[in-house]
């Protein structure tokens, strides 16, 4: 993606319209949710869809081929459970 620059105005109730090219290009629609981040005097704006799949793919890579992560944890409470 391109570096983009959009200059918006805060509106009543602190409201700000995102232009329908930066939408376009975060693949964002009305009624979608956005992250807000806050660091450093700066704003940055994510794509909640984007960033989970981003998460998830990331997490994919830590777990070998054939785990089943909710498998292990349900294994784990069940020896709990068998101890009390």
């Amino acid at each position: 993606m391109d570096h983009r620059i959009f200059h918006v105005r805060v509106s009543d109730g602190r409201r700000v319209v995102l232009p329908a090219e930066a939408c376009r290009e975060l693949k964002v629609d009305i009624g979608d949710t956005l992250i807000v981040d806050v660091a450093d005097n700066k704003v940055e704006l994510h794509s909640f869809d984007t960033t989970l799949a981003e998460f998830r793919a990331l997490l994919a890579t830590k777990v070998p081929k054939g785990v089943s992560l909710v498998e292990e944890l349900l294994a784990e409470r069940r020896a709990e459970a068998a101890r009390e």
